[in-house]
């Protein structure tokens, strides 16, 4: 079977061509979103499963290591407890993106995710919940290359959360 590209939906679509809109057409971020956003369409080629979409697999969290791309630097403290209740009490709701390096897994998306799941399982109090914890729902996105990566970060960020002018506008690497 080949590979089908995953199209975003309309609402998607609306929110970045707002974002553009606010960050006015002509910026280098506006330009930076929209770049990301068509390398965003070009990354989510999966072969898609029986289901018609690509495999979700838990990943151990020691085989995952945050991308080098990652814009946000901080994180919230509540909202990253909020996070932490809601993953505990409703479970995941979205799985991490993901692809293959050359020893472990890098992270592309689902930083403060991968973040609430270390914390749920470093405080689990029995073996029962450790083991719950000790992998992540992840979606494994094949030839992503750096500056597609570091493209999708930009869109999940601009996407979820509000972020610093400073961390979207400097590179850390």
């Amino acid at each position: 079977m080949s590979p089908k590209a995953v199209k975003h939906s309309a609402k998607e679509d609306a929110v970045m061509k707002e974002w553009v809109q606010k960050l006015g057409p002509k910026t280098k971020l506006a330009k930076l979103a929209m770049a990301n956003w068509k390398a965003e369409k070009a990354a989510r080629l999966v072969k898609p499963s029986a289901g018609g979409e690509s495999a979700i697999v838990k990943i151990p969290l020691d085989q995952l290591e945050d991308s080098p791309y990652q814009l946000r630097h901080d994180m919230d403290s509540d909202a990253l407890a909020e996070l932490v209740r809601s993953i505990r009490d409703h479970g995941l709701l979205n799985p991490i993106l993901v692809r293959r390096g050359p020893k472990i897994y890098q992270v592309i998306s689902g930083h403060r995710r991968l973040a609430a799941y270390r914390r749920l399982q470093f405080a689990a109090k029995t073996d029962a919940d450790k083991e719950k914890y000790a992998a992540i729902p992840a979606r494994e996105l094949p030839s992503v290359s750096d500056e597609q990566m570091l493209l999708l970060a930009l869109t999940e960020n601009i996407l979820r959360a509000d972020i610093s002018p400073i961390d979207a506008l400097t590179d850390r690497r």
